[in-house]
């Protein structure tokens, strides 16, 4: 555990993560605006971080998350002209810390719950993909399957080995998560809409109408962060939170408790400047579930209370007109519409769409990308419900529709069993330590929480930016693997010895 002298309250943590948080935009706002690009201060974090690397290995792991989490990868194609070969490279980072403990322990990829049904979920695509009508889609969905799900996957597992490592990805993710919602903030508070931050602050649609006068219609931008899609900006945020309340909890009254809930208001913060709907019913779902877990109480409840207000504060009355618009979402099934807003009409359809098309394959589907690129058009005017030109391509923006349609019912089984194990696990774990050590099972109850918000909001995305999810359920199976091997560890030092916690590993201390 980090300790910083005479720095033990929460209000010093809180002010810390901000300062941080604002120190990191602006420098990539100052290195926007005098060099046009961050890649000279990325070239100079990368040189301070692999010395640190070659010094301790871990910090590899640490680099890597945060850097996934901002999307810096995918940042620096788009809008730097890195490589791609480079970019996708960056994976290999985690070659590192696997190798440095094969060195030590001889051993290298670590078997974890989902990976079986991981490989099954391979295993159906490549058949499906096999089987469809036509190659190039579905090769292209396996080729980014391969390096954003089975490669990642296997590469995260396996180098997340100690609870120390895991809570320093934790923090990596929520510090990732802080920054650049913090730019969010920026954005919408200095109105600087035009300004991207070098990608890393987005806005990609037309934003909302609230007002419309004789000059035209006045919108409010919805931002999209680092990904460049307000929907599914908002999901990766939301996914955050109950890590938050995970660190908030452990740490209290400290500093590093102030950190935990200063990043969780500013992720809250910034998932309301996306106006997703989907995300603010993961929101409340979440937080149902924490009451009623008692994962949320007392202190903790001053915690959610805070972040909701936060975000209430900053989205404004645009928000409350975009929860009322839910009402009508029965009418978008209607063939007149009714008050249905285009949006939910939108996803009525092809959704619908996505359906017909499971109906009509319901083994194997019609391969992984196909129900996009080939199918959605027909199979959506087929509806009745809107009418789209020829050529269109839209996804099913439901994630289990579009694994249905596109991997049939072979698919969904063996993704539905990859969370399903995960799930199952994480709350054999939570129920195992719950008398034993209540930070322990705090970690399990956070990481099925997060699954949780993953899997709400899937009822309104599909799997696109998968890299998402696998890595969410990596750093799940990685937690299941650390308590795991804590139980194991416990169960053989006898009844005679307790566990203490300390930094995310196990210790023991005889009774008495």
């Amino acid at each position: 555990m980090i300790r910083v002298a005479g720095a033990r309250h929460p209000i010093v943590g809180g002010l810390l993560i901000f300062l941080i948080a604002v120190m990191s935009a602006s420098a990539i706002g100052a290195s926007v605006g005098l060099l046009q690009s961050p890649v000279p201060l990325a070239a100079v974090l990368v040189a301070i971080g692999g010395a640190a690397m070659m010094i301790r290995p871990e910090v590899a792991t640490i680099v890597f998350a945060f850097a996934l989490y901002v999307n810096a990868p995918d940042i620096s194609v788009a809008f730097h002209a890195v490589p791609f070969a480079i970019a996708a490279g960056f994976v290999l980072l985690l070659a590192i810390p696997i190798v440095s403990f094969w060195r030590r322990e001889k051993a290298l990829l670590t078997r974890t719950p989902a990976l079986l049904p991981m490989l099954a979920f391979t295993a159906a695509a490549i058949l499906s993909s096999l089987l469809a009508v036509t190659l190039e889609p579905a090769v292209d969905w396996l080729a980014t399957f391969a390096g954003e799900g089975v490669i990642l996957y296997l590469l995260v597992t396996s180098a997340i080995r100690s609870g120390e490592t895991l809570d320093r990805v934790i923090w990596a993710i929520l510090f990732a998560g802080a920054v650049m919602a913090g730019l969010s903030v920026i954005q919408e508070v200095t109105q600087s809409y035009g300004q991207n931050f070098g990608g890393f602050a987005q806005i990609t649609s037309r934003g909302i109408v609230v007002s419309e006068s004789a000059i035209g219609e006045i919108r409010q931008p919805r931002l999209s962060g680092p990904i460049g899609e307000q929907n599914r900006y908002a999901q990766i945020l939301l996914v955050l939170l109950p890590l938050a309340v995970y660190q908030f909890r452990r740490h209290g009254r400290s500093w590093m408790g102030g950190a935990a809930l200063a990043a969780g208001a500013a992720i809250l913060a910034g998932m309301t400047l996306t106006y997703s709907r989907g995300a603010l019913i993961g929101l409340v779902v979440i937080a149902g579930m924490m009451l009623l877990l008692g994962y949320a109480r007392g202190k903790q409840l001053v915690l959610i209370g805070v972040l909701i207000g936060a975000g209430a504060v900053t989205a404004g009355p645009v928000l409350v007109d975009r929860i009322v618009s839910l009402a009508a979402v029965e009418d978008a099934f209607s063939a007149e519409g009714g008050t249905s807003d285009g949006s939910l009409r939108f996803r009525a359809t092809v959704n619908l769409a996505a359906w017909n098309v499971f109906l009509d394959h319901p083994v194997l589907g019609v391969g992984p990308g196909l129900f996009e690129t080939t199918y959605s058009t027909r199979y959506a005017n087929e509806t009745g419900l809107n009418t789209f030109a020829s050529g269109a391509q839209a996804p099913a923006h439901n994630l289990y529709l579009a694994i249905a349609a596109e991997l049939g019912i072979v698919g969904l089984v063996a993704i539905a069993a990859a969370v399903g194990i995960t799930l199952v696990r994480l709350i054999q774990l939570r129920r195992w330590w719950v008398s034993r050590d209540r930070l322990r099972s705090d970690l399990a109850t956070a990481f099925a929480l997060s699954l949780l918000a993953y899997l709400v909001t899937g009822v309104f995305l599909h799997l696109a930016y998968m890299r998402y999810f696998w890595f969410l359920l990596a750093l799940a199976n990685a937690a299941i693997w650390v308590l795991s091997r804590d139980q194991r560890a416990l169960l053989d030092a006898g009844p005679a010895m307790t566990p203490t916690h300390r930094s995310g590993t196990l210790t023991t201390r005889a009774e008495g």
